[in-house]
Parts: structure tokens; C-alpha cells; sequence
């Protein structure tokens, strides 16, 4: 009998105080985002690690919440989910297209094939 093989993930958290939030949170953060601007998952979590005063913050999802929400045509179309982009500057799959309504320049990403990089990414980036 041939043994499963188990990826197991490891994830750092300091010992300092930090805060589990719904992955909600991250979503509605994003909707203060303006036109032309983008904003990286480390910038959401270091505004709301700022906000709630602790060193950390970390996403749940739950997953009931967020199904029901994204029924609701209204509250998807005021968040600005496709102008969060990784921490290179890649683009999620499916956003690339929105990005460059908004005139944003891409070209093929080097690290994952289909993926798209936004050039210069850091000088659009939103100061929250």
C-alpha cells in the first residue's frame, strides 16, 4: 500500500497582537480604491493592521457570507476587486481586461503563463 502523500502549510504569525478578519473586510477596503490607482493584499493589510492598532492581520472566509454577497449585483459592481494586484504586480485571472479599460499597460507576467504584470505597478499604487 503506497502512503498519501500530505502538503502541509506553515504559516508565520508574529507573537505580537494581531487580528483574524472576515475576508470581506479586504473587498470593501478595496472599493475606496480611485480610478487609475491599484493597491497590493500587503497594502489592505497593513491599512487595516494600522486601523485596529496590531501588527498583523489575517483573512477568513467564510465562504456562506461571501456567496450571498456576490448575488448582490450592487455590492460587486462598487467593490474595485480587479485593482488589487499580488505583491509583483501580477494580476489576478479575469481582471486583466478591466485594467486596461482603465488604461493601465500589461504585459505577459515571467513567474505564471496566462498571467498578465502591470508595468510600473508601483507608481499607481494607493496610499491608503
Amino acid at each position: 500500500m503506497e502512503k498519501e502523500q500530505r502538503k502541509c502549510v506553515v504559516e508565520y504569525r508574529p507573537a505580537e497582537p494581531g487580528v483574524y478578519l472576515s475576508e470581506m473586510a479586504k473587498y470593501h477596503l478595496s472599493s475606496r480604491v480611485p480610478y487609475s490607482r491599484i493597491t497590493r493584499d500587503k497594502d489592505i493589510r497593513n491599512a487595516l493592521a494600522k486601523l485596529f492598532g496590531v501588527s498583523w492581520v489575517s483573512f477568513e472566509r467564510d465562504y456562506a457570507q461571501m456567496m450571498q454577497i456576490l448575488w448582490d449585483d450592487t455590492a460587486m459592481q462598487s467593490w474595485n476587486r480587479h485593482r488589487i494586484v499580488s505583491d509583483g504586480g501580477n494580476v489576478y485571472p479575469f481582471m486583466e481586461e478591466q485594467l486596461m479599460a482603465e488604461g493601465f499597460e500589461l504585459v505577459p507576467s515571467k513567474r505564471s503563463k496566462g498571467e498578465y504584470r502591470v508595468v510600473d505597478y508601483k507608481k499607481y499604487l494607493y496610499d491608503f
